[in-house]
């Protein structure tokens, strides 16, 4: 290790916008938080990043620290429905009536009752391709057994309502009334159970990051409580776990997701930034024991608080004797901030 090092500490603290640093001279090496921090990827929790000295002669290092606006985003609990009709007599279908959602279709005019129950219910499901308001949320199949299937292919929170004329000849889902409820929530769900997954497709939420969750839902999901704060556990781009604390959040230890009804629709929304976000430099000989640094007894340390207005700062540190550099960020009371930390040395 040579024994001159001088080193240069820029520490730029800015808000509201993720700032660019230019192009980097080739001689940089780069601490950086995550691959994908240019997508406004966010830091909520305490983190220490380090760099070994051995054989630079000169070092600086800049840390660009920036709030990160982070919007609220939805998922869905969704499950395909399907409501079966079932041709259970032909004799008494002459002149029968089929409501569906608001739709009526009747026997002789949309539909036909065939000889035979799979001819019918060929016609019934034929009818409710060919009106435009039931095909744009409703899919329907039918069987050689005489069974009509409709299978809803939209979201929403409202259950349709399925009639028949007679419930002899048209039998619902087996019920024994002449009507039946059918929920309208169509989409695949974006949560799966087995791991505890929810896909928020570009979500921007890091790890630690506090959410209220709130949803429409009657039910919900249940493991998760309506209008209650969780944490992120970012998977990767498109997927996140949550957790019921910041240090289940940090551990990797995710809520467990056992059940869902389906048809709602789920908001995770990021509590605002607030506290107190410090950054300061260490040094130290052995990689395992460091020492804060000081210039004229005045620490190398800096805070990032309300409002989050802009703030730059150059340390000077001159000449050094330790082999290891250290720069810790410890985390405000709520939200997140981006972190990129640029070091410029020469061999």
């Amino acid at each position: 290790m040579k024994t001159a090092r001088r080193i240069l500490v820029t520490l730029l603290v800015a808000a509201g916008l993720i700032l660019a640093s230019g192009p980097l001279r080739p001689t940089f090496a780069e601490i950086i938080y995550s691959a994908d921090l240019v997508n406004n990827s966010c830091l909520a929790t305490n983190v220490n990043y380090d760099l070994t000295l051995d054989d630079i002669d000169g070092l600086s290092i800049q840390v660009i620290y920036s709030s990160t606006s982070l919007s609220s985003k939805t998922f869905l609990d969704g499950k395909k429905s399907t409501a079966t009709i079932t041709v259970s007599s032909n004799t008494s279908l002459v002149g029968g009536k089929l409501a569906i959602y608001t739709v009526r279709l009747d026997e002789g005019n949309q539909w036909t009752a065939m000889t035979t129950a799979s001819g019918t219910a060929k016609s019934i499901s034929d009818a409710i391709m060919a009106n435009s308001t039931l095909s744009s949320i409703i899919t329907a199949t039918w069987s050689s057994a005489g069974v009509v299937s409709a299978t809803s292919n939209v979201v929403g929170t409202n259950p349709y309502t399925l009639y028949t004329s007679t419930n002899a000849a048209l039998r619902l889902n087996g019920s024994a009334s002449n009507n039946s409820d059918i929920f309208l929530n169509g989409s695949e769900s974006n949560v799966d159970l087995t791991t505890d997954l929810i896909t928020v497709t570009g979500h921007g939420f890091g790890t630690g990051v506090a959410i209220l969750y709130s949803t429409t839902a009657l039910t919900g999901i249940t493991g998760l409580v309506n209008q209650t704060t969780y944490y992120i556990i970012r998977n990767d781009y498109d997927r996140i776990q949550l957790a019921s604390s910041l240090t289940n959040a940090i551990a990797g230890t995710e809520i467990n997701m056992s059940a869902q009804t389906g048809g709602g629709t789920y908001t995770l929304t990021p509590i605002g930034i607030s506290g107190t976000f410090t950054s300061k430099l260490q040094g130290g000989n052995d990689g395992t024991n460091f020492s804060d640094l000081y210039i004229d007894l005045n620490q190398c340390s800096i805070s990032f608080a309300s409002p989050f207005t802009a703030s730059f700062i150059v340390w000077d540190l001159g000449q050094v004797y330790f082999k290891f550099l250290r720069l810790v960020h410890t985390t405000g009371t709520w939200g997140c901030i981006n972190l990129r930390g640029l070091v410029n040395g020469k061999k």
